[in-house]
């Protein structure tokens, strides 16, 4: 399958695991075809499954990490819209417009969008670029009608997210979170989930689990001291855990990925490994 297509002048489509570098013109739009996709934005986690996507402006230096057998498809689009061919058929600042706070936002895929992704997943399958054409274009339009949820929290919600991430290890519960960030329980789920498209759980279980690859692809770590590194003691429910968001166990996941260290120990590079 093709990684990478241009489908107009302005409007690129990259496929799978690969850091994304988009100038200050640039705005990327990721959606996970199946399974779970982890985007990395600056300091910033996001999870996508087929439920969800991402739109990012001003997006420098992304990663794009998929679990097992799956992956995450993104267009990159140049906000200066020149061309000529599709222009004139829809608004493209429309688009632009449904971001929250210039940064980002999470929009929930309804039946309908996710069908022209799921056919935009299959016209590169087959490398048919002129149906890609029309569905990219109907997926934008789809886009453009749909309203972003907007929260005054955005500053506190990201240091949570942060701090889950930054304590790998740990385990919190909401009224943690709440007392230590002075936040309202209910309004911390509620927000949370509306800014980051899952729950605290999910999105530290899934931060615990991408972090766990890293592990089993970079070192020799054994498979339970990884678990204790993600704050599992119990080596099943780490197992289970993995398996249930990375797609595969962990030790099939390291015997099929895997690939030997060097000499110097240099990280082995985890954007074309998973």
């Amino acid at each position: 399958m093709i990684n990478e297509l241009q489908i107009f002048p302005d409007i690129k489509l990259v496929y799978g695991d690969m850091p994304i570098t988009a100038g200050n013109s640039k705005l990327m739009i990721s959606f996970c075809t199946s399974g779970i996709c982890e985007c990395k934005a600056g300091d910033d986690y996001f999870y996508l499954t087929d439920e969800n996507l991402i739109i990012l402006e001003y997006c420098r230096n992304c990663q794009i990490s998929c679990s097992y057998d799956h992956c995450c498809i993104s267009l990159l689009i140049d906000q200066q819209f020149a061309s000529a061919d599709v222009s004139g058929l829809f608004e493209i600042t429309g688009v632009v417009g449904n971001i929250n706070n210039r940064s980002h936002c999470v929009l929930l895929t309804e039946i309908d969008l996710r069908s022209v992704i799921s056919e935009i997943y299959q016209g590169m399958t087959a490398n048919d670029i002129p149906m890609i054409r029309i569905k990219v274009i109907e997926f934008l339009m789809l886009i453009q009608k749909q309203d972003n949820v907007c929260t005054k929290h955005i500053e506190k919600l990201r240091n949570i997210g942060q701090y889950i991430c930054q304590n790998i290890s740990e385990h919190f519960s909401i009224p943690q979170l709440s007392d230590f960030f002075g936040m309202n329980q209910t309004t911390l789920k509620c927000e949370f989930k509306k800014y980051f498209g899952s729950s605290v759980y999910y999105y530290a279980k899934c931060r615990k689990m991408f972090r766990a690859v890293e592990l089993l692809l970079q070192t020799d770590m054994k498979i339970i001291d990884i678990a204790e590194e993600v704050g599992y003691c119990n080596a099943s429910k780490f197992a289970s855990a993995f398996q249930s968001v990375i797609g595969v166990s962990p030790k099939n996941f390291r015997m099929e990925h895997k690939r030997p260290l060097s000499r110097s120990k240099a990280c082995v590079s985890t954007l074309a490994a998973y």
